[in-house]
């Protein structure tokens, strides 16, 4: 697993893995509008963790914002909505610092009755890439390439419901 210390406690638990992650975002082309039904304060479980994180998405500047908190720490990123190979994706960095943070995709996915499945773009622990991610649209591809994240084994996803 990747370590990712440098992205606060409280996003940690959306976070884990080993997440593909990109110096540029996915192209112009991907982006989405924001989904309203994303917006609002959720509370998250992953099958691997027992503590919940209050999670809350806001849109921001045409993007969103996701801020999460455990029982200690806020966390925040931000970023924006897209579509890859038809399928919901976050396109999110942390806001500290940010033009010295990479660019990770999370999918997304929403479920009747409510429930927010989420889970990183995750590269097996391939943690190089020779070369490294160029462009957006080769991102993309990297993305398209891998299947949906949401609907892998339960302790690789993380379950929202509405608070």
């Amino acid at each position: 697993m990747r370590e990712l210390r440098w992205l606060a406690p409280g996003l940690l638990l959306l976070l884990s893995g080993c997440p593909i992650d990109s110096p540029v975002p996915l192209p112009e082309g991907a982006r989405r509008p924001v989904d309203q039904r994303l917006i609002g304060a959720w509370t998250c479980r992953s099958g691997s963790e027992e503590k919940p994180v209050e999670l809350t998405i806001s849109k921001a500047d045409g993007g969103i914002v996701l801020e999460g908190r455990d029982a200690e720490d806020p966390g925040r990123v931000s970023g924006f909505v897209a579509s890859v190979a038809g399928r919901g994706v976050l396109c999110i960095r942390e806001e500290k610092d940010s033009q010295d943070r990479p660019w990770m995709a999370m999918g997304y996915r929403l479920l009747p009755g409510g429930e927010l499945r989420l889970a990183v773009y995750d590269d097996g622990g391939d943690k190089r890439r020779d070369p490294p991610i160029a462009t957006g649209e080769e991102f993309e591809r990297v993305l398209a390439a891998l299947p949906d994240p949401t609907q892998g084994p339960d302790e690789d996803v993380v379950v929202c419901r509405r608070r």
